[in-house]
C-alpha cells in the first residue's frame, strides 16, 4: 500500500486513487500539521493551538484526539 499525502493545494490523502480524506477543515488541518511534523512528536496541545489559536473550545483536546483516531482508522 502506498499512500500519498498532499499538502500543497488541497490537503489530501490518496491510496491508489481512492480519496481517504473525510470531514471538514479541522481534520484536514490535523493531517497537514502531522505531515509537516513527520518524524517528530506533535503534541496535541500544539494541534489545538494551531487549529483554534486563542478561541479553542473547552473540548478542543478531545476533538483533536477524535480527529487523530479517525485518521489512524482511515490510513490503516
Amino acid at each position: 500500500m502506498s499512500i500519498e499525502l498532499r499538502i500543497l493545494g488541497p490537503v489530501e490523502a490518496v491510496d491508489g486513487g481512492r480519496d481517504l480524506r473525510r470531514g471538514g477543515t479541522h481534520p484536514r488541518a490535523v493531517l497537514a500539521l502531522l505531515v509537516l511534523g513527520a518524524g517528530q512528536v506533535v503534541p496535541a496541545a500544539r494541534l489545538v493551538d494551531e487549529i483554534w489559536r486563542k478561541a479553542a473550545p473547552a473540548a478542543a483536546l478531545n476533538i483533536v484526539q477524535g480527529h487523530v483516531s479517525a485518521l489512524r482508522w482511515r490510513l490503516a
